[in-house]
């Protein structure tokens, strides 16, 4: 089942049971744990474990992990700011330190600020990082996941009593949901890990609002806003008052169910405002907040990378070039490297070069992954200093599964492609509004790629991304200050 059908299934089930407006406590089991029910029925590889059965420690890990970040955290020059950023915790390595993509550009232009990071994938950070006024979450983590786990293991009444309100609430939808959309999700699982959610709930609201009402920001701008610390701090800033801005990041559609409710729910852990690339993302989710919310402003990242790289743009004279973009727990299951390999072999005769752009958490295994590659004319970019635009900038097309840089590639001005897969229902509007080509299988990327007019690129920049971003947020963002 597609994404489209699972999205719709899911909104029209939140509606028939009222899910979104049920709560124990404060906390509610459906809208904290909704993504990534969503995400682990369109992909399983994504299933989530419970925190106290992880093989690679538990609360151990967690542990060190603290113990790490407390020796590389920075000292704050200051205890109250303006603004508090709550940034992407993956980061990217620019001129020997870590940015993060989305606020460090903005923490330059207003210093009265504080940036909170919460742990990346692992419970790690990325060291040294740019960000000058960086604090960390790991011991708000560890605290809640220890109460957790304390509970479970020595309250159990406690624990029980929650989690049978919990069920009550969540059997029935679970049940219905797995008739509807063809799934096994397992009701049992999913009760544990939205009651173990429950009491790191408890916890974080708890320490959050202390930390929320210590640093008093005006306002918070955050990205990524459905992850459970975005969520709290969100529902703290409405108790405080404070306005919540989130800067898009990636795709937002019809399917993406983080951006999708019932119409009218009001949805106090999502922010006030959206910060979006461009007119066009308006009107492809149905937002839980008035369309006078919706901003655009554009992509500074993009914006900055489009202009860096404009002087080495694709020459007449250099070998055309297509280029496969790998997603983890995607591409895998197409076997897109095949196509990739079989590409290369037809397109040499054509005077073409296929290249291989690894997702950034494929680069230390991706021979595990494609084996295929290895040994193929297929020039696989394993080196994390060449970025995603660089390699656009000399290219000639695009092609991927679902993914937001092949909006990226169409503002270069590639010629794009997508491969029809379950998840690539997410690109429809883009083939259907004619700005992408699908395609089925090799020889009709073969056909469709020999029939580009390479002299004859369209740029499709400003329908994506409005011009002068940084600009925009940074007018935008001074309105809200006052």
């Amino acid at each position: 089942m597609n994404h489209t059908n699972i999205t719709n299934i899911f909104l029209n089930i939140e509606e028939a049971f009222n899910l979104n407006s049920l709560n124990i406590n404060g906390y509610y089991p459906w809208i904290y744990n909704r993504f990534s029910l969503w995400q682990s029925i369109n992909n399983p590889a994504k299933k989530l474990s419970l925190p106290n059965k992880k093989k690679t420690g538990g609360l151990l890990h967690d542990i060190i992990s603290a113990v790490k970040s407390n020796s590389k955290k920075k000292k704050l020059s200051k205890s109250k700011c303006d603004i508090l950023f709550l940034c992407h915790s993956r980061r990217i390595l620019n001129n020997d330190f870590y940015e993060c993509l989305y606020t460090d550009a903005l923490a330059d232009i207003f210093p009265d600020s504080i940036t909170l990071e919460t742990p990346y994938k692992s419970n790690t950070h990325f060291s040294p990082a740019k960000t000058k006024e960086l604090l960390y979450t790991d011991q708000i983590n560890l605290k809640s996941r220890t109460y957790a786990y304390l509970i479970k293991h020595l309250s159990r009444r406690k624990y029980d009593d929650i989690k049978n309100q919990i069920e009550a609430i969540i059997k029935d939808p679970l049940k219905q949901l797995n008739d509807m959309a063809n799934s096994d999700i397992n009701i049992d699982y999913w009760v544990n890990i939205m009651t173990n959610r429950y009491f790191v709930y408890v916890s974080r609201l708890k320490a959050y609002r202390k930390l929320i009402r210590k640093i008093s920001p005006k306002i918070i701008i955050e990205v990524v806003s459905y992850t459970i610390d975005k969520m709290i701090i969100n529902e703290v800033a409405k108790e405080e008052n404070i306005t919540t801005a989130e800067l898009q990041h990636g795709i937002i559609d019809k399917y993406h169910i983080a951006y999708n409710y019932p119409i009218g729910n009001q949805i106090k852990q999502f922010p006030d405002k959206l910060f979006l690339f461009a007119d066009f993302f308006k009107d492809k989710a149905s937002y839980p907040i008035d369309r006078n919310n919706l901003i655009s402003v554009g992509f500074p990242f993009f914006e900055k990378q489009l202009k860096h790289f404009s002087h080495i743009f694709k020459k007449e004279t250099d070998i055309n070039i297509l280029v496969f973009l790998s997603q983890p727990g995607i591409t895998q299951g197409i076997k897109f490297d095949d196509l990739a390999v079989e590409m290369s072999k037809r397109l040499m005769l054509q005077g073409w070069k296929v290249i291989f752009k690894l997702h950034p958490g494929e680069l230390n295994d991706w021979k595990q992954r494609y084996p295929i590659l290895a040994g193929s004319a297929v020039e696989v970019i394993d080196d994390p200093n060449r970025t995603l635009y660089e390699i656009f900038s000399i290219s000639t097309a695009v092609i991927g599964i679902s993914t937001t840089a092949i909006y990226e590639g169409l503002g270069f001005g590639l010629s794009a492609f997508i491969f029809n897969a379950s998840e690539s229902d997410r690109m429809g509007d883009l083939c259907e509004l004619g700005y992408c080509h699908k395609v089925n299988n090799s020889d009709e990327l073969f056909d469709a790629v020999k029939n580009i007019n390479c002299d004859d690129k369209v740029h499709l920049r400003n329908i994506f991304f409005k011009d002068n971003a940084l600009n925009n947020m940074e007018e935008n963002i001074r309105e809200l200050l006052v």
